[in-house]
């Protein structure tokens, strides 16, 4: 009588490879870690808010009109407007839990697209040992990251 072998996986070439992904995943892990996605997320909301400031200097140069970022909410919450129309009915924009963010509560940018007022507008994001900055100036209305 012959025997028929049968063909499957034993538990020790299963429980082997099951170690040897578990090795793998833990080489990978350190790159993702919690300071490497703090560090990208303070990046990500300064850049946002470059962009958004730019784009309010834009619409008052293309609309002459005044145009306003103006932060509500202890600098977690903004919006971006008309200045003759005001802050009501346009969409909200929010900082990222997390990040703390500082500085000038409200750009106003006139028709020639100079910041409104005596001095230069700064801003400044923060996460644990992470910063960045942002300064606009008031004789250009320029956008700068620090």
């Amino acid at each position: 009588m012959e025997q028929r072998r049968e063909k499957g996986y034993t538990i020790v070439g299963v429980i082997l490879t099951v170690i040897v992904i578990g090795i793998l995943a833990a080489m990978i892990m350190p790159r993702f870690n919690r300071g490497y996605l703090i560090r990208v997320n303070v990046y990500n909301t300064t850049h946002r808010l470059v962009m958004d400031l730019r784009r309010t200097r834009r619409l008052a140069i293309t609309k002459a009109r005044n145009y306003v970022l103006e932060f509500f909410s202890n600098h977690t919450k903004y919006k971006v407007y008309e200045e003759a129309s005001g802050p009501g009915g346009v969409e909200e924009k929010t900082i990222p839990p997390g990040v703390s963010c500082s500085g000038t509560n409200k750009f106003t940018f006139t028709k020639l697209g100079t910041l409104n007022g005596a001095v230069n507008g700064s801003l400044s994001f923060s996460a644990d040992v992470y910063q960045n900055g942002i300064t606009v100036y008031r004789t250009t209305g320029r956008a700068r990251l620090e």
